[in-house]
């Protein structure tokens, strides 16, 4: 796998490519960015090449957002594994701005990585 970092147009802070190598780009100005953002962008990038889920700027609607999904769920796994969750509740931390300083992730992913294990572990979602 390939790291690029470059300039990509505003709104876009990063993207991934099969390969060989697979590579993922990365804008520049990511680097500026607060360390809990480059994580959850580089670990977001690395979802899709880790579930192989790439994507043509014109593919339909539904096939990227089921891309997006995907790599979003392996990079929340990978950023946040089950036993760190379980841990996390078992302390009774379960606010999410309280995950975020545990995990030094932003809010809102703390929020889907709590979400994404309760529902997991309900049997309410299916995860491919």
């Amino acid at each position: 796998m390939r790291l690029t970092f470059c300039d990509l147009p505003e709104g876009i802070e990063a993207l991934s490519r099969p390969g060989p190598p697979p590579t993922i780009y990365l804008a520049r100005r990511v680097l500026r960015y607060p360390r809990r953002q480059q994580r959850a962008i580089l670990a977001h990038e690395l979802g899709h090449v880790l579930s192989m889920t790439f994507y043509s700027p014109r593919a339909h609607w539904a096939d990227r957002a089921w891309a997006e999904a995907r790599a979003r769920r392996r990079a929340l796994r990978l950023l946040v594994p089950d036993t760190a969750v379980e841990a996390a509740l078992a302390q009774g931390i379960t606010e999410p701005w309280a995950l975020a300083e545990l995990w030094d992730l932003p809010e809102p992913l703390c929020r889907a990585r709590l979400e994404l294990y309760l529902r997991t572990r309900s049997g309410d979602a299916a995860d491919p």
